[in-house]
């Protein structure tokens, strides 16, 4: 009896092709929400610490003072130019944090400790343009009033692609152009 001949590779860019020459596993929904609430956690307690340490100052100069300063420029004094002072810092340390780890090692630090990393279309690490896309809908949370809610809507919507996908990809990683989230 003559045995077959393997099939062909799949072609370059594929992202469910690992460089091992082998099909890499979809990491499933699960593990993937619970690295985004590590990561959330994560990122929670960073922002709160670097929001207080440039938040507090600023409030506590403009009462000393009794001037409109800094925090009154970015969004009508007190308070509500804080939490836009808040806002910007969460985003920016957000992005900095899901784009800076995926790029570089893989993955942010909550995948990494569940034992999953962000693959690129072409089979390593995503681009910065890959990561941004595929986190790009954390740009909800800038909408007033609506914007946390909205993201947890494409969060939840997220899960469900996932899910339902036999590859476990979700619609974030197919419009970043082909990344996925692999076992190991």
């Amino acid at each position: 009896m003559t045995s077959q001949p393997p099939p062909p590779p799949p072609p370059a860019g594929d992202p469910s092709w690992s460089a091992s020459g082998g099909q890499s596993a979809g990491a499933d929904a699960g593990p993937r929400a619970g690295a985004r609430i590590i990561d959330g956690i994560l990122l929670a307690i960073v922002v709160a610490i670097i929001s207080f340490v440039i938040i507090v100052p600023l409030i506590l100069a403009d009462s000393a003072t009794g001037s409109t300063g800094m925090t009154s420029i970015l969004g009508g004094g007190g308070l509500s130019g804080s939490a836009l002072i808040s806002s910007v810092i969460g985003l920016a340390i957000n992005f900095g944090y899901y784009i800076g780890l995926d790029t570089t090692i893989g993955g942010t630090l909550g995948k990494k400790m569940l034992g999953m990393s962000v693959k690129g279309a072409a089979g390593g690490n995503p681009t910065v343009e890959e990561s941004f896309k595929r986190n790009a809908w954390l740009l909800l949370s800038i909408i007033p009033f609506i914007g946390g809610l909205l993201q947890l809507g494409a969060a939840i919507y997220i899960l469900v692609t996932i899910s339902n996908d036999p590859a476990n990809v979700g619609w974030h990683d197919r419009f970043a152009g082909g990344t996925r989230v692999v076992k190991g």
